[in-house]
């Protein structure tokens, strides 16, 4: 009986943390949004365009810093935690700090050397390429600090810490900014830095709050020496995320103008609210897949799919519907006269593709919990050469607009290739079509 009830102690502890990281999330996405639009509206196209592609640069150049320490700290503390071993943990937690202010020290350098010989390409926006390099061990000491919660069984934290707390204090200090002095370019990059520091502030509280051990015992030392070996393989899966997420801006930021980034980044936050039906189901449904896929009962995986992708598409087209015949209303009177017309159109492909990937529902999801996680890392990896391709073709023709088409292209992709692969490894459909 005391075991039926410590089980289920756990399963309502566990229940109880998934329903607030959910919250959490939920709440953060409105603080980002109106954050978005203030930015927007005070900067204008242009200005706000330098400032998108600033953010995407620091997300892309943050990858080997940062790729892979997440997960390893993930898998590497909890290890240390279950076995009880105050070394590993220690030993682990200082090759990743290590790895974090070396790479990141590396790059600052190397950066601050390339602006000091004019080594940095022409344009207003390159100006301020000294904040984003400043940012880098700001990023990386994030990442160790998720890494040890997820490994310390905190997932709450890091997703009330990274993901709620920190739009928050971005969405105030901007506030301030703007009411009390000027709003630009640097003073918003400059806000995002403000907003990490007391994030990782107030994160070394919780670090330090938290019981890792309970009577450690004495272990091996954790082999500093295969931390590069083991980072290869989750830094080439994160490489691969990151580019799938901001190759369109990328590209943008390089290929056309400042304003197609600025349309290209509105038209992405409008068309997010679409797909956001899709967010909620991947969030939910993972453990009743499990639990399905373990107890062998296919027809219940497959109607887990078919509802999920049924109710999703109900709720989604509704909103992409809004958007296909009132977008350029709608953007013109929440972000600007300025992005009116340019931002229309891409955020009616983008709506279009995020459709499509609610079609599909979570077959991507439904791969990933049932051991044929290579087969997604495949499917990222085609879908971002067909979006990059395509990009590339068309922004010099049709600028935000081409870069959108590339986005939905690498998209489809995904989805067809994932669709293909549960149909042939878990033998179901993964829609309700």
């Amino acid at each position: 009986m005391p075991d039926k009830e410590n089980v289920k102690k756990k399963r309502g502890g566990l229940l109880s943390k998934l329903l607030g990281m959910g919250f959490f999330r939920i709440v953060a996405i409105p603080v980002s949004l109106i954050t978005s639009i203030v930015l927007a509206r005070s900067l204008g196209a242009e200005s706000f365009g330098q400032y998108s592609f600033m953010m995407t640069l620091l997300a892309v150049l943050a990858v080997p810093v940062t790729g892979g320490v997440r997960s390893i700290l993930t898998r590497e503390v909890a290890i240390a935690r279950h076995d009880e071993d105050l070394d590993r943990f220690k030993s682990v937690a200082r090759a990743a700090f290590v790895w974090v202010v070396s790479c990141s020290a590396l790059f600052c350098m190397l950066g601050l050397l390339a602006i000091q010989l004019s080594l940095i390409p022409d344009g207003e926006k390159w100006s301020y390429l000294w904040i984003v390099i400043v940012m880098l061990p700001l990023m990386g000491l994030g990442a160790v600090r998720d890494g040890l919660l997820k490994g310390m069984k905190e997932p709450f934290w890091v997703v009330f810490l990274s993901l709620f707390l920190h739009p928050l204090f971005l969405l105030a200090i901007v506030a301030l900014v703007f009411w009390f002095g000027e709003l630009t370019v640097a003073s918003g990059l400059l806000s995002q830095m403000v907003a990490m520091v007391l994030v990782l502030f107030l994160s070394w509280f919780v670090l330090t709050s938290k019981e890792s051990f309970s009577g450690a015992r004495q272990g091996e030392r954790y082999a500093t020496g295969n931390w590069i070996r083991m980072l290869l393989p989750f830094f080439f899966i994160n490489l691969i995320k990151v580019l799938g997420t901001h190759m369109a801006m990328l590209l943008l930021g390089f290929m056309d103008t400042d304003q197609a980034v600025a349309a290209f980044r509105v038209a992405e936050r409008g068309a997010y609210f679409v797909g956001m039906a899709l967010v909620l189901i991947n969030i939910v449904i993972p453990p009743y897949i499990v639990e399905a896929w373990r107890n062998h009962d296919r027809r219940k995986v497959k109607k887990i799919l078919s509802q999920s992708a049924l109710n999703g598409l109900l709720l989604s087209l509704p909103i992409a519907l809004v958007f296909i015949v009132f977008g350029e209303n709608i953007v013109g009177m929440v972000f600007g006269h300025d992005f009116k017309e340019i931002s229309y159109l891409p955020l009616v492909i983008l709506s279009i593709g995020q459709l499509v990937n609610v079609l599909f529902g979570a077959a991507l999801i439904l791969l990933a919990m049932t051991g044929f996680e290579r087969d997604v890392v495949w499917s990222q990896l085609l879908g971002l050469i067909v979006s990059a391709g395509i990009a590339v073709a068309l922004i010099p023709l049709w600028g935000a607009s081409g870069a959108a088409l590339g986005t939905v292209a690498g998209h489809f992709v995904v989805n067809v290739f994932v669709a293909y692969c549960v149909i042939k490894r878990v033998k179901i459909r993964p829609s309700f079509l």
